[in-house]
């Protein structure tokens, strides 16, 4: 297990200020495979190096809507 004092680790807080998003986005993108990031003792620590490599791509993982409405326009997928 590794350490949350390790310099090379980050509290999802803080990767949220870094990015300038969310912690919520955050672990969704660790959900993604888009961070590294480990469970220590009930909390999430990122890998500052997944930081610096992201290139700053902060989208949620959103759900895409399945519009039945050829016209709505709001889904984007027409």
């Amino acid at each position: 297990m590794q350490n949350p004092n390790d310099d090379s680790l980050v509290s999802i807080e803080d990767a949220a200020e870094i990015l300038g998003t969310t912690t919520v986005n955050i672990l969704m993108n660790l959900k993604r495979g888009l961070l590294e990031g480990h469970e220590i003792e009930g909390r999430w620590w990122v890998s500052k190096a997944s930081l610096a490599a992201h290139g700053g791509d902060t989208r949620a993982a959103v759900a895409q809507p399945h519009c039945r409405r050829s016209t709505c326009g709001s889904c984007g997928q027409h």
